[in-house]
């Protein structure tokens, strides 16, 4: 059977709505009104990075010659580049329902509300009847967080914001 990706319920939906908005819109607002916004996301993200270091979901994942690796920072076109990547493997004939159901986006087990919303690298086989026979997987991580071989390829697009191009080793 097909993976088909799950949204978190609608309730779970509502309430992290009300929490962003009804919450951390206010705190938001304050820390930028004090002038303290850009130190609370620091700690924030560093907090968030040393969970998920611990979580890392490629921690014992050995990557084939069949893995494209599309590393974004999140919001900077992320979707756009795993479609033009799924795309051309599949030389602009692939169809399905949404991307998700594709491409792999192991980055979603380390986050609780979004576990089931991209099929898992295990279950990603359709690479094996696309003409090029490779496989898209999407992350946000940073480069020192995915496993490297020399036979993946890797396809990094930097942005102009809390991640430089300077920033990643090509």
């Amino acid at each position: 059977m097909p993976f088909k990706r799950k949204a978190p319920p609608f309730a779970v939906q509502v309430l992290m709505g009300v929490i962003l908005d009804g919450v951390m819109r206010p705190v938001i607002k304050l820390q930028e009104w004090r002038g303290g916004a850009v130190r609370m996301f620091g700690r924030i993200s560093t907090g968030q990075q040393k969970g998920i270091r611990k979580k890392n979901p490629f921690r014992h994942y050995v990557p084939g010659h069949q893995d494209v690796f599309v590393m974004t920072y999140a919001k900077s076109g992320t979707n756009w580049m795993m479609q033009i990547a799924h795309q051309l493997i599949y030389h602009g004939r692939s169809d399905y329902d949404h991307l998700h159901d594709l491409v792999p986006w192991p980055d979603t087990t380390a986050m609780p509300f979004v576990r089931k919303y991209a099929i898992p690298i295990a279950e990603a086989t359709h690479w094996q009847q696309s003409p090029e026979r490779l496989r898209v997987i999407k992350t946000h991580f940073d480069w020192d967080m995915l496993p490297y071989s020399d036979q993946a390829k890797y396809i990094g697009v930097p942005v102009n914001g809390p991640y430089k191009a300077e920033h990643y080793r090509y």
